[in-house]
């Protein structure tokens, strides 16, 4: 799924936000109605964690192509883990990340969907 990230990141990323999109729409409608609250807790919990393990692809790409990962992965997990801090702690930095995150998540849909 990385080298999926990496050879077509526009094509992730716009799957991941029309799915996201679409994903939120749905959640919407089922919580309007009543009985669909039952189904749209576990839905939004599956998201999430699909976004997370989304988004630690796509990060984990992203510093396989800095630093690669001839030594082993623990190069690469430090550097992503210091982007998404570096990310997080910058407030133009949580939009980018939302990106990063979207082209993770479109990465996994795209696999088993």
């Amino acid at each position: 799924m990385m080298a999926d990230v990496l050879e077509d990141p526009v094509g992730t990323f716009a799957y991941g936000i029309i799915s996201l999109l679409a994903l939120g729409l749905v959640i919407l409608l089922l919580i309007i109605t009543i009985i669909g609250i039952l189904l749209a807790i576990p839905l939004i919990f599956v998201a999430y964690l699909v976004w997370a393990i989304g988004g630690a692809i796509a990060y984990l790409a992203i510093a396989d192509r800095l630093v690669g990962r001839n030594d082993g992965w623990l190069k690469p997990l430090l550097v992503a883990a210091c982007l998404s801090g570096a990310l997080a702690v910058t407030g133009i930095g949580g939009l980018l990340a939302v990106c990063i995150g979207a082209a993770g998540f479109g990465a996994i849909l795209r696999t088993y969907l």
